[in-house]
């Protein structure tokens, strides 16, 4: 009888599992397109929620937006409905262009059950500065020269080829960085810091972080302040460079020449100092509990 029942389930879950399988999360989606006029002195500021961001630039002078609102259910019906409660805004106040997108519900409306997402393609001018807002997604920046700002969480951030003034702030959300120069500030809270072919001046401020930098360049000033992170710089002809490092709690990998001084006081701490009152270029880091390592 057991041997009966044994095989009855058996029968049972074969005949249930394709049906399991057969459920297909349905995909609806709604494009919109938009050329919006541009002038010198006017910026984008773009604010984001469970978006995708891609920008460029473009020698025009119209922002062109191509934006997919993207919704994912089960339930066709379902997905439909909350497509719906996705809204988005465009909008000129002075000389800043406003870009925006956001969950709306209506009176009796429930949250959205579905997985909803928001793709921006942007293309701005040469010369329009781009200021970013995102909370949960990504955003990728190619060849923007005239100012970039992001203020992100939850969201990947790769840069290339971008030039300026660059102010970024992000928490959990990696920073990838290639060809980027000019000023740069970073401020990262767990969030992994990777650039490579750097110039101009650095300067990033991390928690928790793996900080990984290479092909220097033409940098004129690196400034690093950590807490709780792991740091590798891969700098060939490191003697380019000169170095003030001061180091607590710290395991330290570092070329022959650099000196180093322990603390009688403190001997977690570690100062050292290469070729600092000469007029190359200067990398200071200050971390504290993590390691360095500095590779020729």
């Amino acid at each position: 009888m057991k041997k009966i029942k044994f095989l009855l389930f058996a029968l049972v879950c074969c005949l249930y599992l394709p049906v399991m399988a057969q459920v297909r999360v349905q995909v609806v989606s709604k494009k919109v397109s938009e050329n919006i006029p541009w002038k010198e002195g006017m910026s984008v500021h773009l604010n984001g929620e469970q978006a995708e961001i891609v920008c460029t630039t473009h020698p025009t002078h119209t922002i062109q937006l191509e934006m997919t609102i993207i919704s994912k259910h089960e339930n066709q019906s379902t997905a439909e409905a909350d497509l719906k409660k996705m809204k988005w805004i465009t909008e000129n106040k002075g000389n800043k262009i406003y870009l925006r997108n956001y969950v709306e519900l209506g009176r009796g409306e429930t949250k959205p059950e579905s997985a909803l997402k928001v793709v921006y393609n942007l293309k701005i001018p040469e010369g329009c500065p781009l200021d970013i807002r995102n909370y949960f997604g990504s955003i990728d920046i190619k060849n923007v020269k005239s100012g970039l700002k992001i203020n992100s969480e939850f969201s990947k951030i790769g840069l290339e080829n971008v030039r300026g003034i660059t102010d970024i702030q992000s928490t959990f959300g990696d920073i990838n960085c290639s060809d980027t120069g000019g000023d740069i500030s970073i401020l990262s809270n767990r969030s992994d810091i990777a650039m490579n072919g750097l110039t101009g001046n650095i300067d990033l401020d991390a928690s928790v972080a793996e900080i990984k930098l290479g092909n220097f360049g033409n940098v004129k000033k690196l400034k690093i302040k950590a807490e709780k992170s792991v740091i590798d710089l891969n700098i060939p002809q490191f003697d380019r460079f000169a170095f003030s490092l001061d180091l607590k709690d710290c395991d330290f990998q570092k070329p022959e020449l650099i000196n180093m001084e322990s603390s009688q006081e403190d001997p977690s701490k570690i100062k050292a100092n290469f070729q600092v009152n000469s007029n190359k270029p200067l990398v200071t880091i200050n971390l504290n509990l993590g390691s360095l390592a500095i590779n020729p």
